[in-house]
This record gives C-alpha cells, sequence and structure tokens, in this order.
C-alpha cells in the first residue's frame, strides 16, 4: 500500500471506532429508557456529584432546551473533577448552570 491509501485507512479505522463506541453508549443508555424520575436521577448537589465520582458512577451530561425537552449532550463518564461551576467528565468541562447530571438507578 502506498502512503496515501494507508491515511485514509487509518482514518476510516478511527471513524469506525468512533461510530462503534457511541453505538454502544446508545444500547447501553436504551437499557435506562423510559427516561423518567423513576429510573433516571438528577444529581446537582455536591454532595451527589462527590458521591458519583467515589462511586465511579457514569453521569449523562443534559442540556434543556427552549421546548423545555432535554437532549444529550454527552453519554458521559466518571466524574473526574467538580468546581461550584464546572464538572468535568471525560477532559471537558461543563458548566453547572447549562447543563443537567443524571445517573442511572435502575
Amino acid at each position: 500500500m502506498n502512503p496515501a491509501e494507508l491515511i485514509v485507512l487509518k482514518e476510516l479505522k478511527t471513524s469506525l471506532a468512533f461510530i462503534a463506541n457511541r453505538v454502544f453508549f446508545i444500547i447501553k443508555l436504551k437499557e435506562c429508557i423510559p427516561m423518567d424520575s423513576s429510573v433516571f436521577k438528577v444529581i446537582n448537589t455536591d454532595a451527589e456529584l462527590f458521591a458519583a465520582a467515589i462511586n465511579q458512577i457514569r453521569v449523562y451530561v443534559m442540556k434543556e432546551l427552549e421546548t423545555e425537552v432535554d437532549v444529550i449532550v454527552d453519554y458521559g463518564g466518571v466524574i473526574q473533577k467538580y468546581t461550584s461551576e464546572y464538572v468535568k467528565i471525560q477532559d471537558v468541562y461543563y458548566s453547572r448552570d447549562i447543563h443537567r447530571f443524571r445517573i442511572c438507578i435502575k
């Protein structure tokens, strides 16, 4: 193979890995549907964020749209750090004022 073909092959492999990862998270998320208060819990206090971080619980990042519907911003992960203003999940900082954080309690 020539260098150009190797680059294309590497990019394709990276893209497929990303898609496979997202499909896995969607499948895992569907295990917790329907998204009502009996299945998901919104966590917003320092104590709840601390408990989720210590227990290595996957935290989903949500954002409310103008239509008052929550959409998933990120399928999240374990909380790495939090402050009064931000929560860091998978090396990304999310504003506590703008985002909601949920855990699956199923």
